[in-house]
C-alpha cells in the first residue's frame, strides 16, 4: 500500500510518502514493514527525524495493539454469530426433513390403503357388471318368452 504526498499532522505538517508492505515470515508470522519519507531519499529514520519517527512508530503500535485486535475480535464474534445462526438453521432443516419423512410415510400408508380400496371397488364393479350382464340376458329371455305368448 502506498500513499504519496499525504499530511499526517501527528507526524509532521509536511507532506510525506508512506509505503506499507505486509510479509509472511518463514515461521508463519506476519511482518509489517512501514517506510516513510519527506520525498526522494529523505527517509524518516530514528537518527535523521527522531520526533517524526517516534510519532510514526506510536501510530503503528496503536494500530497493531488496539485496532487490529478489536477488528479481528469483531470478525471472530461475527463468525460465532454466523455459526450459531447456521447451527440453528441446520437444526430447523433437520426437523423439517424429519417432518417431511414422517409425512411421506403417512402419505405412502394412505396411498396403500387407497390402492386397496381401489382394487376392492374395481372388484365390486366387475361383479356388478357380471350381474348386470346375467340380468340383461335373463331380461332378454323373459322378453322373448313374453313376445312369443302374444
Amino acid at each position: 500500500m502506498t500513499a504519496i504526498g499525504v499530511v499526517i499532522k501527528q507526524i509532521s505538517s509536511n507532506k510525506i510518502d508512506l509505503k506499507v508492505k505486509v510479509d509472511e515470515t518463514n515461521e508463519g508470522y506476519t511482518k509489517l514493514n512501514v517506510f516513510a519519507s519527506f520525498g526522494y531519499n529523505n527517509w524518516i529514520t530514528e537518527k535523521d527525524h527522531p520526533y517524526e519517527f517516534a510519532e510514526l512508530r506510536g501510530i503503528i503500535y496503536n494500530f497493531l495493539s488496539e485496532y487490529l485486535p478489536e477488528y479481528h475480535m469483531d470478525k471472530v464474534n461475527e463468525s460465532k454469530k454466523n455459526i450459531a445462526k447456521l447451527a440453528n438453521k441446520r437444526k430447523d432443516l433437520k426437523e423439517d426433513v424429519m417432518d417431511s419423512e414422517e409425512e411421506i410415510a403417512n402419505l405412502k400408508k394412505d396411498n396403500e390403503e387407497l390402492m386397496k380400496k381401489l382394487k376392492e371397488n374395481q372388484s365390486k364393479i366387475n361383479e356388478s357388471k357380471s350381474r348386470m350382464i346375467i340380468r340383461n340376458m335373463e331380461y332378454k329371455a323373459i322378453k322373448k318368452k313374453v313376445s312369443k305368448m302374444k
